[in-house]
């Protein structure tokens, strides 16, 4: 039985160290603690055991919740802002020189093309942005 105990937790000490690399956060920290304080996995077969536990420690959490109306429009102007002082950049570049995601930034982007305040030249990821004059 203590053969299998230490077995147990090794697996689960390179479960932990995959997850840290992968950027485990602290409900990951805790569903190693509890996984770390039970026994019961031991009596499972070491891929069902391995399996289950490394599920549970790289599961995401659930999405955050949806911008808030003043969110969306502070992003909207700080966007505006940023082509206009940076125009003919791609969505990666300002995103990054904003410090935010390009997913962030989407519908932000979509909502200004459709209010004509920018304009795009380019295809898919050769895309360019500029305030329209």
């Amino acid at each position: 039985m203590e053969k299998h105990l230490a077995r147990l937790t090794s697996l689960l000490n390179e479960i932990w160290e995959e997850a840290k690399r992968e950027g485990a956060d602290e409900r990951s920290a805790e569903i190693y603690a509890t996984l770390r304080g039970q026994k019961t996995a031991v009596s499972k077969p070491r891929s069902a055991a391995f399996n289950e536990a490394k599920a549970a420690i790289l599961a995401k959490p659930k999405s955050k919740a949806k911008r808030t109306t003043e969110e969306l429009e502070q992003t909207v102007k700080a966007l505006t802002a940023y082509v206009k002082k940076h125009p003919d950049q791609r969505i990666e570049d300002i995103a990054k020189g904003m410090g935010v995601t390009t997913k962030t930034l989407t519908y932000p982007m979509q909502q200004l093309l459709e209010a004509k305040t920018v304009s795009r030249k380019g295809e898919r990821r050769a895309t360019t942005y500029k305030i329209k004059e």
